[in-house]
């Protein structure tokens, strides 16, 4: 059986590989930032591909701060580039979103995402 914390260690390397089915197996996912919640694993994995298809040169760097019984906290950095239009022309735009994910491990499973 692996640590909350090793539990979620394999799910970020999973997102970060895009194996979008291997992080959702058993997921409820709310994010009280954008007031988001996914109950159903397939809008999941449409919401997450999307996200990689919109941004698809940003890096996400995860540092766990904390954990306590079967709740993990982590400090994440989203980095990247967006294009936008400016005077007509579309230029590539830089940003970095900085935010805190807390999550539930139940059974060796990401369980619930509380919030980023």
């Amino acid at each position: 059986m692996a640590t909350p914390e090793r539990t979620v260690q394999m799910a970020l390397i999973a997102l970060t590989q895009a194996d979008f089915i291997g992080v959702v197996e058993q997921f409820t996912f709310i994010d009280h930032a954008i007031e988001l919640e996914f109950k159903d694993k397939r809008q999941l994995i449409d919401f997450l591909a999307l996200n990689r298809e919109l941004l698809p040169n940003s890096k996400r760097v995860d540092n766990i701060i904390c954990s306590s019984g079967n709740k993990v906290v982590s400090e994440c950095a989203l980095t990247g580039t967006t294009r936008e239009h400016y005077f007509g022309h579309m230029m590539e735009v830089p940003f970095r979103a900085i935010g805190v994910s807390i999550v539930e491990v139940d059974n060796d499973k990401v369980s619930r995402r509380l919030g980023s």
